[in-house]
Formats: C-alpha cells, sequence, structure tokens
C-alpha cells in the first residue's frame, strides 16, 4: 500500500485530490489542516496542537475537530489506520 502523502495532493483551496482513484475531496481549512498533518505522520496530539495554533480554539475544540475528521476519512477509507 501506498504511503499517505504519495497517494494524495492537496492544495490550499481545500482540494484533496487521491492520485491513485482520481477522486477529488474538499476539505475546509480545519481539516485542511489535520489531513496534511496526517500525511506528515503526525499523531493526534500533533494534530491538535496544530489547530490550537493556527486557528482561534481550544484544546478540546481541535481534539473533537481531529477525532471527527479521523472518522469521516475512516467512513470514506482514506485513513491508513
Amino acid at each position: 500500500m501506498k504511503k499517505l502523502s504519495d497517494r494524495f495532493n492537496t492544495l490550499d483551496s481545500g482540494l484533496i485530490i487521491d492520485l491513485m482513484s482520481g477522486k477529488t475531496f474538499s476539505s475546509n481549512p480545519t481539516g485542511l489542516v489535520i489531513f496534511r498533518g496526517i500525511i506528515e505522520g503526525k499523531k493526534k496530539q500533533q494534530l491538535i496542537d496544530s489547530l490550537t495554533e493556527e486557528f482561534d480554539v481550544d484544546e478540546k475544540t481541535a481534539s473533537r475537530d481531529v477525532e471527527e475528521f479521523i472518522v469521516e476519512l475512516k467512513s470514506f477509507n482514506l485513513h491508513e489506520h
């Protein structure tokens, strides 16, 4: 299986391109930060830290956003774990 970093391309507009299937997905800025972090191999706490640094959110909100986004990725079979 290809690594996520080899499989996906992301654009600043929020567009996520699956290079294997050709499918595209769109994401809001929060989701894009999370997805890019996952591609970079960041762990959950690092993803949360990225959100609290990038956006004006507390750790609880960032944690919830990360959890919800990972559930979404799994529903589309886009997450390695």
